[in-house]
């Protein structure tokens, strides 16, 4: 006699987006990107200097970090700028809204399937090249399994953080291309914009800003907190990082700032679940 294992509504519908995933080639196509954007930053980032090879952690793990606040949050809302709408163009929302399952579980299920797909992406890709470098350079493992660790649990939080943003967006469109319109002007503003309307306001203002309000600022976007976190660890370098040299003046320890970036995960989890009340 068999027992069959039943699970919980919401792992089922993760189960399905991860499914969704595969069979899309996201999960290999990210993993891939990932894991060659690590090695090239390790072995080429120094080619602007003159240089060709790794040079060191902390030059390694900046460049990456300035490089995938680009990519994470553009690579997250593509995974969810559909997520809702799509499924409603297609007829499969109304399907599963017919299921005997909360609006809560196929909500949470949707969000945690496409994080699944995303952080398993991340995990491995950056974890695959830390190993590579762990034997091709004389670092200590210690240090750089612990660089390599942070970052990749800072990038795990701002891809979850941008896929709750993206599941936003879906909820409130009235169409796929719509959805896209505004996930690709999200993505704009948070890692390209928002860091040069900071660098104008100081400009203008010649440096003269209370640093509660500039903290302010900083926190206000997600991709900032990620790239705090990673300059963080290196205080040697934060004098030739631009914008986060700033960061010297704030009193933000890791912690803070991880549990600032957990912060901008459940916010807009929460505003993407009111939405998805109204809309279902």
């Amino acid at each position: 006699m068999t027992s069959s294992i039943h699970y919980p509504p919401i792992l089922i519908i993760a189960q399905k987006e991860w499914m969704d995933g595969r069979r899309n080639r996201w999960l290999q196509s990210i993993t891939i990107l990932l894991f060659l954007l690590a090695l090239g930053i390790a072995y080429l980032g120094g080619a602007v200097a003159g240089q060709i090879g790794f040079t060191s952690l902390s030059n390694t793990v900046i460049s990456l970090a300035s490089l995938a606040v680009l990519v994470m949050p553009l690579i997250a809302l593509l995974l969810s700028y559909d997520a809702i709408v799509g499924e409603e163009e297609s007829g499969t929302l109304l399907l599963l809204s017919a299921y005997p399952i909360s609006r809560f579980q196929l909500f949470m299920g949707k969000w945690l399937g496409h994080c699944a797909v995303l952080g398993s992406s991340i995990v491995v890709g950056f974890g695959c090249a830390a190993l590579v470098l762990a034997f091709t350079t004389q670092v200590p493992a210690f240090d750089l399994f612990t660089a390599f660790g942070i970052f990749i649990c800072s990038a795990l939080l701002l891809g979850m953080s941008f896929i709750a943003i993206g599941m936003w967006v879906s909820n409130v469109s009235r169409s796929r291309a719509q959805a896209a319109g505004i996930a690709l002007l999200i993505w704009f503003l948070a890692a390209v914009l928002f860091d040069l309307l900071v660098l104008a306001i100081l400009v203008m203002t010649q440096g003269h800003l209370e640093s509660n309000f500039l903290a302010g600022l900083l926190l206000a976007n997600p991709t900032d907190i990620f790239r705090m976190i990673n300059f963080s660890m290196f205080s040697d370098m934060q004098q030739h990082t631009g914008l986060m040299d700033l960061q010297q003046d704030m009193d933000f320890g890791l912690y803070q700032l991880l549990i600032m970036a957990i912060g901008w995960v459940v916010l807009p989890l929460v505003l993407a679940f009111y939405s998805f009340k109204r809309r279902v």
